[in-house]
């Protein structure tokens, strides 16, 4: 993928700014007018407090967000996470109301002040609502959190689907040797590292099975320049970029099995008590087939001819060699696969 000077998840945040900065100041207008009546200086002194409030969050979080202390934070538990922000926002809604009050001449404190505690308190609630419903759909996977408010998949859905599943080679060793709650930290090491990667692609991390990561797209979205294939590079680069830390910290330097299919699924909502987006049919189950193929052919990425034919084309650097049909454990027919190799002088960006 070629390089960008604006990154993906930087991208996402900016989106998130602009919308932000629009109806922060039309909160902010509207009660005002509510306040003053239609007093149309009132209607432009809230709109500005409105952008007082949600820019400086905004830039902080962005800034935040992009730097390694950010990283290290969206590392910590979910409590420690949104705490240290929400501090940091309350300073900062002070500090740009402050700002504001004294850019229209108007008074900080007292009467009709830009630090009147209903104002302030007002603000930090909103700012603070905003980031657990940013945190939860992190938490969720993109785009989940909106799907389970709005019923899109409460009932079951028909669409087309490419998926891609990424599975560590020698698991079974590697958690034997590193006992069970080392190896989960290294599981969770790798789930990081892998994130941005999926991002720029456009890709939904939809599920992590055991060592598995789980990504899918729209149709559509993942066969658009081929970003499967980038993600599914991009994905395996990420690690090996991170291999001498890997080694000093594990004592091992990570590889990978990864497969890749496209076809028709079932999405809907499912669950009581824990309730989550599913995506059920054979699209599914054979890309999980594929994926156990990979290593009996001792092969690191392998495609399904079907998606490899829908391809505008591959990525600079990026071969296909097809193999043939292949039988797969569990499957009637075989299946016509394709090795997905970089030439050896290559580097996907």
């Amino acid at each position: 993928m070629p390089a960008r000077s604006v990154t993906a998840r930087q991208q996402v945040a900016l989106r998130a700014g602009l919308w932000i900065a629009a109806s922060s100041a039309v909160v902010g207008a509207t009660l005002s007018v509510v306040e003053s009546h239609l007093d149309v200086f009132a209607l432009a002194r809230g709109a500005l407090a409105g952008l007082a409030i949600s820019m400086p969050v905004y830039v902080f979080d962005l800034a935040l967000n992009a730097s390694a202390v950010g990283h290290e934070l969206r590392r910590q538990p979910f409590v420690v996470d949104v705490g240290i922000r929400t501090l940091g926002y309350l300073l900062l809604i002070v500090l740009g109301l402050a700002l504001a009050a004294t850019v229209v001449g108007a008074p900080v404190v007292g009467a009709g002040g830009y630090l009147a505690p209903v104002t302030v308190a007002i603000a930090f609630t909103v700012a603070l609502a905003a980031n657990v419903v940013w945190q939860l759909n992190r938490s969720l996977g993109q785009g989940a959190l909106v799907s389970l408010v709005t019923g899109r998949y409460h009932r079951p859905r028909i669409e087309e689907r490419v998926f891609l599943f990424v599975d560590l080679q020698g698991s079974t060793a590697a958690a034997e040797r590193l006992g069970p709650q080392r190896f989960l930290t290294l599981l969770d090491r790798i789930a990081f590292d892998v994130a941005d990667a999926v991002l720029e692609a456009g890709g939904e991390i939809h599920a992590y099975v055991g060592d598995e990561v789980i990504v899918t797209w729209r149709a559509e979205d993942g066969l658009r320049d081929a970003r499967c294939i980038q993600a599914c590079f991009q994905m395996l680069e990420a690690a090996s970029r991170h291999a001498a830390t890997y080694d000093g910290d594990f004592g091992l330097v990570p590889r990978f099995h990864a497969a890749l299919h496209v076809g028709t699924v079932v999405v809907g909502e499912m669950g009581d008590l824990h309730r989550e987006i599913v995506f059920l049919g054979d699209t599914v189950n054979t890309t999980a087939r594929i994926e156990a193929a990979s290593g009996e052919l001792d092969r690191d990425v392998l495609a399904s001819r079907d998606l490899v034919d829908r391809l505008p084309g591959l990525p600079a650097g990026v071969v296909s060699v097809a193999l043939g049909p292949i039988a797969l454990r569990g499957k009637a027919e075989p299946l016509e696969l394709c090795a997905i190799e970089r030439n050896a002088t290559s580097t996907l960006r």
